[in-house]
Formats: C-alpha cells, sequence, structure tokens
C-alpha cells in the first residue's frame, strides 16, 4: 500500500520456535501479522511489533483466531483508519474472516469475526480464505477463496466466489451462474486440468470496463503422498467483461 511517499507491506510469518506453552506442535504456529516500511518500493525495513516482532497477535485459545492472523489486506478509510482484513482457521469448523482497526497503521484493535463458512453444501461451507476486497462501481467486492468440506479434512476444495458490501462490514454472498455457487468453478475431477482447485484472487480492471482475474491453480494429486505437496501450483487468469459473477477462463 502507498501512502504518501511511504509504502507498508503486510504480511504475516511464523517462528522457527515450537510455541508448547500455547499447545501448539510445530514450527510456524501461531501465525502472525506484520509490516515493512519502505521509499522506493525495493528497499524494505521490518517495523518491530510488540508479539514477537508482530504487530497483530493470534487470539485466546477459543477465540476463532487463536491458530492464524493470515494473508493480510489493509485498507486506508476515508476518515484516515486503517482497516486490516485477514482469516483464520478454526479446526473442524472452517476458515473465518475477520478484521481490526488502527489510527496509524502500527497499533491496532482486532474487532472480530465478519465472514465465515456459508451454507451446507455451498461451495463455501468450510469457510472464506485468501481474498481481496476492492472498491467498484460505488460498491465494496469481496473476491475470496471459498473451502468445501468433501470429507477429506483437512483437505478441502477450493473454488472463487464473491460477496458484496456497503461498508465494508456487513457481507452478503452473491450466487455465482455454477451450480455450486461459485463465480468460477474448479475444474471437474479427473480432468486432468491444472487448475483443479483455485484460490488467491487478485482482480484488475481495465480501462475498457472488463476485469481480470488472477488466481493460482493446483492439480489433482495423490493425497496420500504429501497432500498439497503433491501438487503443482501455477498462476492463471479469468477474464470478465463487466459482470461480476460471469468469468471465462484465458486459454494460453
Amino acid at each position: 500500500h502507498k501512502d504518501g511517499d511511504t509504502y507498508w507491506m503486510w504480511y504475516f510469518g511464523g517462528s522457527q520456535t515450537i510455541d508448547t506453552a500455547r499447545g501448539f506442535e510445530r514450527r510456524g504456529f501461531p501465525l502472525r501479522a506484520g509490516v515493512a516500511i519502505s521509499r522506493d518500493g525495493v528497499h524494505w525495513t521490518r517495523t518491530d511489533g510488540p508479539y514477537d516482532g508482530a504487530l497483530v497477535d493470534v487470539g485466546a485459545p477459543g477465540d476463532f483466531d487463536s491458530f492464524v492472523v493470515g494473508w493480510p489486506q489493509v485498507i486506508r478509510w476515508d476518515d484516515g483508519t486503517w482497516r486490516m482484513y485477514y482469516h483464520s482457521v478454526v479446526p473442524g469448523q472452517g476458515y473465518v474472516l475477520g478484521w481490526a482497526e488502527s489510527d496509524d497503521g502500527f497499533h491496532w484493535e482486532k474487532r472480530g469475526p465478519i465472514l465465515g463458512p456459508g451454507p451446507k453444501g455451498r461451495f463455501d461451507d468450510f469457510g472464506v480464505a485468501t481474498r481481496q476486497m476492492i472498491r467498484h462501481q460505488g460498491r465494496w467486492l469481496l473476491f475470496y477463496e471459498g473451502c468445501q468440506d468433501v470429507g477429506e479434512l483437512p483437505q478441502v476444495d477450493r473454488q472463487i466466489g464473491l460477496a458484496v458490501s456497503d461498508d465494508g462490514l456487513n457481507w452478503d454472498r452473491v450466487d455465482g451462474p455454477n451450480e455450486n455457487k461459485s463465480i468460477l468453478a474448479q475444474a471437474p475431477k479427473g480432468s486432468g486440468r491444472w487448475d483443479f482447485r483455485m484460490g488467491c484472487p487478485w482482480v484488475v480492471p481495465m480501462g475498457d470496463g472488463s476485469l481480470r482475474l488472477y488466481y493460482i491453480g493446483s492439480n489433482e494429486a495423490n493425497r496420500e503422498l504429501l497432500g498439497e505437496l503433491a501438487s503443482i501450483h501455477q498462476i492463471g487468469m479469468a477474464i470478465s467483461d463487466g459482470d461480476v459473477t460471469r468469468w471465462r477462463r484465458w486459454e494460453t
């Protein structure tokens, strides 16, 4: 994010130390959010926050974000405040979108969850993960990776969905044209396509009124080997002529 002559890069990370005091058994967890600052977009300086260097801590045991504060996107609001949108995962329940607020970009107050799993059978019935929020034609659009429970947890199907909001806090899901209500559905099982699962959407409005949706896709792999680590991840694109619910894959 560029504000004045300063670039802000929000990111998340985990420690090499195993946090046994909080009940974690793997390195890297919990995951927290921090920021780095730059004057030229090339040379960056980490900002040392109060939580082992992070600016936003995970919640207490039992909170929706006690495990992860991940994939932060920060937006400067018209009143001068900052909002951080991030997601966490509640073991056995799903992915949840939360937010925090700041007056200066350094000191944050978490405000709680704002969007969780959708109705059973929908493409996002296990929650909302990676996402991008943009202002478009007078409203806020949330393009997100919807996770669906297919009976093989912790592995889930991942497809792209859409929600809309007037204030950035109260969101309404928008049904896409696909049977599972996604706006961009994963490739069929057994198709051999590179984007059997998809996530990390990022939309760019173009000057002619069309939009481009860039996303990560992964192929179908033998989950018994290494789960997602056994699949190949690549970047693709879909195009909309202006209707944000209808997209077509760009085939090279």
